[in-house]
């Protein structure tokens, strides 16, 4: 998956972290027996989705509505962030601190990362919509 960003829209802000909305147009380009050697055209979407970046040391996360369902991604930052979530975390490094991650446990350590997965299981319930973070 592609992204192009569009426009960040500050939506607001608490002691655990600041919420940005994204307009950004979505891509997909088809690789024969999933080889990426050699680069394909990519298929852009022709509207723009919402997508929503959480900026926290404690709960990172990246969230949107996808085939209508909530979706989060909660980043473990500096633990190893896992392959499905690298898009997320490469949006997230951008938005938040305009940065690209080359070294993710650096990263980590620079920007003081520890993120809480108790605290993330206990809220995540809660969450129907991205704006629901800002409440907790």
């Amino acid at each position: 998956m592609s992204r192009i960003y569009r426009n960040t829209h500050f939506v607001g802000s608490t002691a655990k972290g600041t919420l940005y909305e994204l307009s950004m147009l979505g891509g997909s380009s088809t690789h024969r027996n999933g080889s990426y050697e050699r680069k394909q055209p990519i298929t852009w979407s022709a509207k723009p989705h919402k997508s929503y970046v959480f900026c926290s040391k404690t709960l990172p996360m990246v969230m949107g509505r996808y085939d209508d369902q909530f979706q989060i991604d909660f980043l473990q930052i500096g633990q190893g962030v896992i392959g499905a979530y690298l898009s997320s975390l490469n949006l997230y490094a951008y938005v938040c601190h305009n940065a690209q991650i080359k070294d993710e446990s650096r990263f980590a350590k620079s920007f003081g990362y520890k993120p809480a997965l108790s605290e993330f299981e206990g809220i995540q319930g809660r969450l129907a919509g991205p704006e629901d973070i800002l409440r907790q």
